[in-house]
């Protein structure tokens, strides 16, 4: 039996993406390690058919963020969200995002990103360097961050289905 390790580095309670792949490759007979961050305030992770193991960060202070800078090549990428975007709020994660019609909606309710309208490199440069210069846009989207996980989870949306 192939054995395969995923390693998050968001806490492993939040990352559900890697967590139905996870599932979806133990029934497909693989044995599947799930290794990822346990923060101060974790929850306990639930029982499941493949083996998880959690790191304690001593540092949780730096600051962390996600690109997500898909090119407007069709339809299915503008209307698209990627689940990482959920995942990354749910690891208190800050995000750099193109400005598609689902990111910025989805930034309206929570902003967790800041939004570029375009990918040329200065642009990203700069947008990198605010980011990390400018302490109080980092505070404020990671505090969204964490009251996006509590409004966007899949206990909610299970539900509403």
């Amino acid at each position: 039996m192939q054995h395969i390790v995923f390693t998050v580095a968001t806490d492993l309670s939040y990352n559900h993406r890697t967590i139905k792949f996870s599932s979806s490759l133990v029934n497909a007979s693989y044995n599947v390690t799930h290794v990822g961050r346990k923060r101060r305030n974790s929850i306990a992770i639930l029982a499941t058919n493949y083996k998880q193991k959690r790191w304690f960060c001593i540092a949780c202070k730096g600051k962390l963020f996600e690109f997500n800078l898909l090119e407007n090549s069709g339809l299915r990428n503008y209307y698209s969200l990627p689940h990482r975007s959920f995942d990354d709020s749910h690891g208190y994660t800050t995000q750099i995002c193109v400005n598609f019609l689902v990111y910025s909606q989805f930034n309206e309710v929570h902003k967790v990103a800041v939004l570029l309208n375009d990918t040329e490199q200065q642009t990203i440069a700069n947008t990198i360097n605010e980011h990390l210069a400018n302490q109080r846009l980092w505070d404020e989207l990671h505090e969204n961050c964490k009251l996006a996980a509590l409004k966007w989870n899949w206990e909610k949306k299970k539900k509403i289905n």
